[in-house]
Formats: C-alpha cells, sequence, structure tokens
C-alpha cells in the first residue's frame, strides 16, 4: 500500500450526526470518535490529503421534511449557520480550503492539504456542482487515486460516497470500525452488496495500518 497515492475521505462527522445532543444522532457513533480521532492525527502525521464532506442544508432543502421518512427524508439537520453543522473536534478540519454547493470555481488550490465540501443532498457528486472536477484536479495533480472511507451514516451518505468514488473509477479503503449507520435501512457494510474486488477493500484501522506498514 503506497501512501503516496491514498487521500482520506471523511463523511459528515458533524455534530448533529456525531454528539449525542444532536438533531440526527447516529446510534453509537460516540463509539468510533477515538478512531476518527487516530485517523484524523494520522493523516497530519504523513501529510495525507483530507476531503471532509458536510452537510449544509436550508428550510427549503430536499430532505428536510415536518414529517420524515427516515428514509429519503429526515428532521432538520446540519442547518447553516448552526452549531450542528460544525465538525466534531476529533475530525475538525484545519487551514482547510473550502468548497461550497453554493458557489462553482473555476478552479481549486491544490496546495491545501485539507478540504471541505459541502452538500445539500445524501450524495456528495449530486450535492455539490463543483465535485467532478475538483476530483479531476485531485487526481491531475497529485496523481492519488484511492480514497480511504469513514463517517457517518455508513447506509445513506457513506454509501453514497463509496459508490460515487467507484463509478468514478477511485479505489476505495473502507474503514470498517469508523462507521456508524442508521437503523431501519438497508446497510451494504453489513451485507453483500458491496464485495471486495481490485476496487474495494473492507478493513479495521488496525489493518490499514498494518497493510500501510505504520
Amino acid at each position: 500500500m503506497d501512501l503516496k497515492k491514498l487521500f482520506f475521505w471523511n463523511v459528515d462527522t458533524q455534530n448533529d450526526f456525531m454528539d449525542e445532543k444532536g438533531a440526527l444522532y447516529i446510534p453509537d457513533a460516540k463509539q468510533i470518535r477515538p478512531t476518527l480521532k487516530a485517523i484524523t492525527l494520522l493523516a497530519r502525521e504523513k501529510n495525507i490529503p483530507v476531503v471532509s464532506t458536510a452537510d449544509y442544508h436550508y428550510d427549503d432543502s430536499a430532505e428536510i421534511a415536518e414529517i420524515p421518512d427516515f428514509k429519503s427524508t429526515f428532521p432538520s439537520h446540519c442547518m447553516a449557520e448552526t452549531d450542528g453543522a460544525d465538525f466534531i473536534d476529533e475530525t475538525s478540519p484545519k487551514n482547510a480550503l473550502y468548497i461550497s454547493w453554493e458557489e462553482k470555481y473555476m478552479d481549486f488550490d491544490m496546495s491545501y492539504r485539507e478540504f471541505i465540501v459541502s452538500k445539500d443532498a445524501f450524495d456528495v457528486f449530486n450535492g455539490n456542482p463543483n465535485m467532478d472536477d475538483f476530483m479531476e484536479t485531485l487526481y491531475d495533480e497529485t496523481g492519488r487515486d484511492t480514497a480511504v472511507v469513514y463517517g457517518v451514516s455508513g447506509n445513506v451518505c457513506v454509501k453514497y460516497a463509496v459508490d460515487g468514488l467507484r463509478e468514478r473509477e477511485f479505489k476505495v479503503i473502507l474503514i470498517t470500525d469508523a462507521i456508524k449507520s442508521l437503523p431501519d435501512i438497508p446497510d451494504p457494510t453489513q451485507s453483500e452488496e458491496w464485495t471486495e474486488d481490485e476496487g474495494l477493500s473492507m478493513m479495521t484501522f488496525d489493518e490499514f495500518k498494518a497493510q500501510a506498514g505504520l
């Protein structure tokens, strides 16, 4: 495993999902916070790029509903300019380039190591109009082709991230003990929907470190 080919992909580790007092707390999410911290520290130590996706909603956002079905719609969460939309301390980016879903960018400064990508949909590739250009730039300027994915929720936004990255021919390493999922929704991390192949590996953080020689 070549560290120079990796980038980390931190999915929605925001207060509303990760804090027990959050608006849409993912059950047992607090259990993975130590592992998330260790992943963040490793990325900084080894100078590995981190792309952190973040829900950033308004009252009229498609997935926000007064009477949610908890499948395609959910209660208000990660609302614009609220503490619930902020990242938890364990994953909070430092000196990151912010790429908003509310703007269209002509280019991206890849001298940054950390990137925050806001989104207004489960799927960051649909929820931010800049993503395909950004991913093309990331690959062209860094040569990194393998995403190490972790965060929440495993059966919603993590699923869309993994599928979207693979559709764009990036390899994916899923850190299984750094993911938690919502109940009552099929979970690809616990089923045969995802099978390991040349483009997808699933392992614990300790297994990842062992394979990376860390």
